[in-house]
């Protein structure tokens, strides 16, 4: 059985985000970008511990030159996407649970 993906208010803010950046240079790469980051997103639904830890609570996979970070119930029913982030960006703990906002589940 697939999981449920969760992708939050803010998750899809910084989606739009990423692809009006990349739209200043050129909009069909934006807007493939966008997509492939949702469907990686999505992807997750069918195989929600395919990520590498990050932390004791977190997972990590890669879209690109993005990661996205994400939680997964133990019975691996619910996947919530945390943040994506650029590759280059420095990242740690401390951001991530600041961005993990458990309350717009």
């Amino acid at each position: 059985m697939a999981a449920e993906v969760v992708i939050p208010p803010h998750v899809e803010a910084e989606i739009a985000r990423i692809g009006d950046h990349v739209a200043l240079a050129d909009r069909q790469a934006a807007l493939r970008l966008v997509l492939r980051l949702q469907e990686r997103c999505l992807s997750l639904a069918d195989f929600p511990f395919v990520g590498r830890r990050f932390g004791e609570r977190y997972r990590v996979v890669f879209s690109g030159r993005y990661l996205v970070f994400y939680r997964v119930d133990d019975a691996g029913e619910r996947v919530v996407i945390v943040a994506i982030l650029h590759g280059a960006r420095h990242y740690d703990l401390d951001l991530l649970t600041h961005q993990d906002r458990p309350e717009q589940d």
